[in-house]
């Protein structure tokens, strides 16, 4: 049999919401402990913000996509919407921790400035502007000035739209 092996409290307590010890190894542990230190980092945060707004527009077009085939009767608009908000939220959520006087953020934002990160702000600002948070406008508006001011511009001729994304 190919389970002779398999640890059957390990598989089990995968599924233990709290309520035990896991049987981790202590270097389990210890990768465990790094990783959810790690989160807390600004660069872990700029790349989930980064990640979360680059890929929503190409799931997006998949997920509409398939909507379409299955229910072609469907409100598009309303699924685009829906995601949207959900997504820009979440995004909000690691940016908006951003801290404009803190030594590591500032070392983050270097080792992160990249052209789809600057992409990412300037997609949420314009998204917030159209939904008039004009608070978070601000806060990614400052973002924004600071990597241009250290960083420099990003030239129009190194942006490539992303399918979805285009001005209509």
């Amino acid at each position: 049999m190919i389970f002779i092996n398999m640890n059957i409290d390990k598989i089990f307590n995968l599924f233990n919401f709290g309520d035990g010890e896991f049987d981790y190894s202590d270097e389990e542990l210890k990768q465990k402990e790094d990783f959810e230190k790690f989160k807390e980092t600004p660069l872990f945060k700029l790349g989930m913000f980064k990640k979360i707004i680059l890929n929503h527009k190409i799931y997006q077009n998949h997920i509409i996509d398939m909507f379409k085939k299955v229910k072609p009767s469907l409100e598009i608009d309303e699924v685009e919407e829906t995601g949207e908000n959900i997504v820009y939220g979440r995004g909000w959520e690691y940016i908006s921790q951003f801290e404009f006087k803190d030594e590591l953020w500032e070392s983050s934002s270097e080792i992160s400035d990249s052209i789809e990160l600057r992409i990412a702000l300037k997609l949420s600002l314009n998204y917030f502007q159209e939904i008039e948070e004009y608070e978070k406008c601000a806060h990614l508006k400052k973002i924004i000035d600071l990597f241009e001011k250290k960083f420099g511009l990003i030239e129009k001729t190194t942006y490539i739209p992303i399918k979805g994304n285009e001005k209509k």
